[in-house]
């Protein structure tokens, strides 16, 4: 599984919970954390790519690109194209 975290300078209503105020926000979808970033981008802070395994452990893979692709290789895996 891939989370894509995105931070903001300041904090704001979350849209899924409605009263509580929060500065960090997580996706599961590259195009949904884009698209969060592109509409608050006065408040966009940084990002974070992170892949989770099943047994628990986690690989940073970077910031979250607006302009390029996010397409990434992770070594020693089977994977033999970036980005499945």
């Amino acid at each position: 599984m891939t989370q894509y975290t995105v931070f903001l300078k300041e904090q704001i209503q979350d849209p899924e919970y409605g009263r509580e105020l929060t500065d960090v926000f997580h996706f599961y979808r590259v195009s949904d954390a884009k698209r969060f970033i592109k509409k608050h981008m006065t408040l966009y802070n940084g990002s974070s790519i992170t892949k989770i395994w099943s047994n628990g452990d986690w690989e940073n893979l970077g910031e979250i690109k607006l302009s390029a692709s996010n397409k990434h290789y992770v070594a020693n895996t089977r994977m033999k194209k970036a980005n499945y």
